[in-house]
């Protein structure tokens, strides 16, 4: 329990750190998503907000940030509300994540100074809302319950002796470096196989006939339950990013699946994924050499991980703790 009295959780769109967080927080979460354009979906959703503000009237509202449209609309309800409002900032909720939102940077420092607390994953992000005049406490994403326990043990495999599978998770987004991915699985012996997750149609057809020709896999996009079985028959899990002020979600579903990591040597990636993780410059030699790094002491590194699972729990439930007084004391 999380002593939130009369509180409700509202995103518009599905997303694994709005489920674990409403989850640990014992609040109801009400997710709303359509594959409609966002012309006709964005005023469903500001109608089903409203009737969910008018049937709760909590006094706790948690928006997640992206959508700035559905923050922007609790701010402006609040006076007839009057709620206390959370806003759980994904890194696009914090600065102009797309070049093609800087623009609208002003809207940023306004969603911070009239938010009664920001969640933030790490104190990067958390410099910027104060910066903003906002008050921001820290968070990273809790460890996912991708799936009963005992299900995931039955389908984790052991290391392959024949193939070494790395799945990378990806959605080809302006922040990943999957060029270099593409580039670093030609470099690879045959027996190592990189299985690239996301829908690759968001890719050039030059971009995809390069990644074939350098023997990537694409997955296309998954559902949950062929995601999890796709993450626990891997024997790596990779996820990588430009920005390095960006916490990324795959690294914790591999934690939590007790699978060996490679991420990008970032100061926020390194500060809480301590062990059970090769770090890599985004360039094509260095992630070849990080996978092959992987591999050759891959039992060590598994071990690793599974230390790294349970100091996370107990690190993430001290921060828990210190934001849910933030939150209440707001």
């Amino acid at each position: 329990m999380s002593n939130l009295d009369n509180a409700v959780w509202i995103s518009w769109e599905q997303h694994r750190r709005s489920q674990s967080l409403a989850r640990q927080l014992d609040i109801p979460l009400f997710q709303f998503v359509s594959k409609r354009s966002r012309w006709i979906k964005h005023p469903i959703f500001v109608c089903k907000t409203f009737q969910v503000l008018m049937k709760k009237k909590p006094d706790f509202l948690f928006v997640q940030n992206p959508s700035a449209i559905l923050t922007l609309l609790a701010i402006f309800l609040n006076p007839f509300f009057r709620y206390k409002l959370i806003v759980d900032a994904h890194n696009a909720g914090v600065y102009p994540f797309d070049p093609e939102h800087e623009k609208f940077g002003f809207l940023f420092s306004f969603m911070h100074r009239n938010a009664a607390i920001t969640i933030v994953t790490n104190s990067f992000l958390a410099d910027i809302v104060e910066h903003n005049g906002g008050k921001a406490t820290i968070l990273p994403d809790p460890l996912p319950q991708m799936v009963n326990g005992e299900i995931v043990a039955g389908k984790k495999k052991e290391c392959c002796r024949d193939v070494f599978i790395v799945t990378f998770v990806c959605s080809y987004a302006i922040d990943e470096p999957y060029l270099e991915v593409f580039k670093a699985s030609a470099l690879l012996p045959s027996n190592i196989k990189i299985y690239a997750t996301g829908n690759e149609r968001n890719l050039e057809m030059n971009e995809r006939r390069f990644a074939q020709k350098c023997n990537i896999v694409f997955t296309g996009f998954l559902d949950e339950e062929a995601y999890i079985d796709q993450l626990c028959n891997s024997n790596c899990i990779m996820v990588l990013t430009h920005f390095n002020d960006c916490m990324v979600c795959g690294a914790y579903e591999g934690v939590a699946l007790k699978t060996p990591l490679i991420l990008s040597d970032s100061p926020v990636l390194r500060n809480w994924f301590e062990r059970g993780v090769v770090f890599t410059e985004n360039n094509s030699i260095e992630i070849a050499n990080a996978i092959l790094f992987a591999r050759k002491d891959f039992i060590k590194i598994s071990a690793d991980v599974k230390l790294l699972s349970e100091t996370l729990f107990h690190r993430w439930n001290t921060l828990f703790e210190k934001a849910l007084d933030d939150i209440i004391r707001a």
